[in-house]
């Protein structure tokens, strides 16, 4: 079981989570009062009629325009719906899972002004196997992986598809198989949830491990290479490699 609270979490820590470790959120005090706290410095912006981006105005070349008070836990949800437009591939189960932990990991940090019970759904998702369809294609990059991750919020709030115990649902029918219900997304949330680089974060880290492996396999294979031919052992003298100006192991 892994701890969720505003703590580092190190590589091998997302790749078992993608392998299938279960996740827990914190009991600690103080991180669950500074995240209420950044849920009350928002909200009080709102009393106060401060406008904030994409919260109370629309997003991009419409931030201008203003969202109705009425309105604005309904905006959050039709900002998840109007980003579903990846196309390609669907990411592996792994991919998915990594980015999922990746996303909860950096709200976890109690800057994004979301609520406990949104980090809730996010590890009862991951706990109970379900996994959102994410197309591989539609990242917007540097702005955040805006469309692959409306397909997890989307998936949360029962909505798209998912793969529950290998069969590919619609998410409302994977979410009520794994006794979930969906979430209902209040202000702010979904563009906290969409608004990052999560999913190439993940892919990174993936990859980054992956090759960790692969340099580890090569390195003991020449080795092996070396040890089977009787090769000179001279080519391995520790000072020729301390002189190099690099780092080595």
């Amino acid at each position: 079981m892994i701890r969720i609270d505003d703590r580092e979490i190190g590589l091998e820590e997302v790749a078992a989570v993608a392998r299938g470790a279960k996740v827990e959120l914190s009991g600690d005090e103080r991180w669950l009062s500074r995240m209420k706290r950044s849920r009350e410095i928002l909200d009080r912006s709102l009393t106060q009629g401060q406008a904030v981006y994409g919260v109370s105005t629309n997003v991009g070349n419409r931030s201008s325009v203003e969202v109705g008070k009425e309105s604005l836990d309904a905006h959050a949800s039709q900002m998840i719906l109007h980003h579903g437009c990846g196309v390609g591939e669907p990411l592996s189960p792994e991919q998915v899972r990594a980015t999922a932990f990746a996303r909860l990991v950096s709200l976890a940090k109690g800057y994004s002004a979301v609520r406990v019970s949104m980090l809730e759904a996010m590890c009862k998702l991951l706990n109970a196997g379900v996994v959102p369809v994410i197309p591989r294609l539609g990242s917007v990059g540097a702005s955040g992986d805006l469309t692959p991750l409306s397909y997890l919020a989307a998936v949360l709030m029962g909505e798209r598809e998912a793969t529950f115990k290998g069969e590919v649902l619609p998410a409302r029918e994977a979410l009520r198989r794994a006794g979930l219900e969906p979430f209902v997304f209040a202000h702010k949330e979904s563009l906290a949830l969409m608004n990052g680089t999560s999913l190439m974060t993940a892919i990174a880290v993936l990859a980054a491990l992956k090759f960790e492996r692969t340099v580890v396999a090569a390195e003991q294979a020449t080795a092996l290479c070396g040890e089977i031919m009787h090769a000179r052992s001279q080519a391995f003298c520790p000072l020729a490699h301390k002189v190099k100006p690099h780092p080595a192991r």
